[in-house]
Parts: structure tokens; sequence; C-alpha cells
């Protein structure tokens, strides 16, 4: 199951986003060791803004498996106001039929290849399908270089944006590592390929505006 929620939610859905940003926290701030904004064991920053958009999966006990942040482009742009120079062809990084995803966690309790294909599948499925229902023509995403490969397998669609560059110290110091700016278009063909990348035979129970607190691990 996947949820959609939006930024202007998160007093009322204070428990989730609390969640959502722990979640954050203990694998970017904990596991990765990356310096991040924190608040009592969470994981905030400037683009935890009201019109965000949050994406988290369930699985079938209600157990948090997944999450990803879009934002549009135009306002909200962590390629654009901190990593410009990993673009280096002539296309806008900010427009409005631009999302940009962060924040990609893909975590189920039975981790089987199998299983984390399919919950990374399902949770970039109701990415793209949400994208496609609101007009947007193309998801930017920053990721790590080694990782680029299984992009490309999950979708030949992906392009990169320009040449790899270090952060935070380079791949030998703890919490860097090598980024690349990749750029995907929000298209049925794209949408085909991650199901079948996930094996996703059936729909995916995505809701939209409707809640459901994941279970305390």
């Amino acid at each position: 199951m996947i949820i959609t929620l939006q930024g202007h939610q998160r007093n009322a859905c204070s428990n989730i986003f609390h969640q959502l940003f722990r979640l954050r926290y203990d694998t970017f701030v904990r596991d990765r060791q990356w310096t991040l904004p924190t608040r009592n064991g969470t994981e905030i920053d400037q683009y935890d803004r009201d019109d965000s958009i949050y994406f988290y999966g369930l699985d079938e006990e209600n157990f948090l498996r997944s999450h990803v942040r879009l934002t549009p482009s135009v306002t909200s742009s962590l390629l654009a106001d901190c990593f410009p120079h990993l673009v280096e062809t002539d296309v806008d990084i900010r427009s409005a039929t631009i999302f940009e995803g962060t924040r990609l966690i893909v975590n189920p309790r039975k981790g089987s290849k199998i299983s984390n294909k399919a919950a990374k599948a399902e949770l970039l499925v109701a990415m793209f399908e949400w994208s496609k229902s609101v007009g947007a023509t193309h998801i930017q995403v920053i990721v790590e270089s080694r990782m680029l490969a299984s992009y490309v397998e999950m979708t030949p669609d992906v392009r990169p944006l320009g040449l790899a560059h270090p952060y935070g110290g380079g791949p030998r110091v703890q919490g860097g590592g090598e980024a690349i700016a990749i750029r995907c278009p929000v298209t049925d063909k794209v949408i085909d390929d991650l199901r079948a990348f996930g094996g996703l035979v059936n729909g995916i129970d995505l809701r939209r505006n409707s809640p459901v607190l994941p279970r305390a691990a």
C-alpha cells in the first residue's frame, strides 16, 4: 500500500510525519553519517514545505517500508540550490512541469531481492502516476553514482544530466560519496517499465490524502 500526503497535512498527521522524519534520520544521519539538520531524532530540512508531496509504503502488516519526497522544482530544488555543478546539459533545472525526488528509502522487513525490487517499484510507480496526473513532464533526482546502473535497469529512459562529482569530502570520507544528477520523463512507458522491474501484476493500492499510521517497528 502506498499513501500520498501533502506537506500542508503535517500538523493534522503529525504522528505519521514524525515516523517519516525519524526513518529519514535513522537512514541518512545515523547510518550514512550525512551532516543534515536534525531535531529530536528526526531529519527535517528546508524542503519540507507545504507544497511538498510525501509517498510512503506499508507492507501487509502496516509496517513502514519505503518513503520518498517529491518537490516542485520551481520552489524547492536541492539540485538547483546546492548541486548545479552536476548539470552539464542545456536543460532547465527549475520548471513548473519538473518535480524533484529526494530522501528515497526502501527498506522492507523481508529484505529479499524480490521484495526490495517490488517495494521500490511500487513506490516509484505511485510517484510517477501522481506526477502524470498533475501534468509533470520529468522527475529529476540526485543519486549515488554507483547506483546509476540500477536506475537504468528500472527503465532505460533515465538520462544523466552531467558527470559525477564528489560530495561531503568524497567516497573515502565518512558521510561522503560521489553523486550524479539524473532525469526521467513522466510517461506511460516509464510506468510500465517500473511495473515490469518490480514484477507488479496487480494494481497499486494508492491512497491519496488518506493517512494510514504505520505500526511501530
